[in-house]
């Protein structure tokens, strides 16, 4: 009897929910009025970002994203402290599937080796970023 593994299916699955949330954000960025790169690149660190923000006519981003579907936690928090050592100042998001699950363990890395980001670090539920981007021309009516 074989068997058929669903790994890759999985890994094929986050990775398009991966890049839909990645696109949303760029999205959202783009009705508020920021320059929106999804993957942003900055070649002299060598880093790449999920998702960064610039407030025209800035060359610095001012608010940078770390989607995780999966993976490594620490890995995206070592992005997310890179850029807050370039850029000092830019708002950190980690935007996570069921970040309450994560919650703890973030905390415990915030409150030692990634002790500088504690206060830049907002984490957000990928269901969060859904809601806001499919309600957002109610939220602008609100607020403006």
């Amino acid at each position: 009897i074989e068997q058929k593994s669903v790994k890759p299916t999985i890994e094929k699955e986050n990775a398009s929910l991966h890049s839909r949330i990645q696109d949303m954000l760029v999205e959202l960025g783009k009705r508020l009025g920021y320059r929106a790169v999804k993957e942003y690149y900055h070649s002299p660190s060598g880093f790449r970002w999920d998702v960064a923000w610039f407030k025209p006519p800035t060359v610095i981003p001012v608010k940078i994203f770390e989607v995780q579907i999966g993976g490594d936690i620490d890995k995206a928090l070592l992005r997310l402290k890179h850029a807050y050592d370039l850029f000092k100042g830019c708002d950190l998001f980690l935007v996570a599937l069921n970040i309450e699950d994560l919650r703890l363990t973030v905390q415990s890395r915030v409150s030692g080796a990634f002790h500088e980001i504690e206060d830049k670090l907002t984490l957000l539920d990928i269901h969060d970023i859904e809601t806001l981007f499919r309600k957002y021309h109610i939220y602008k009516k609100l607020l403006s």
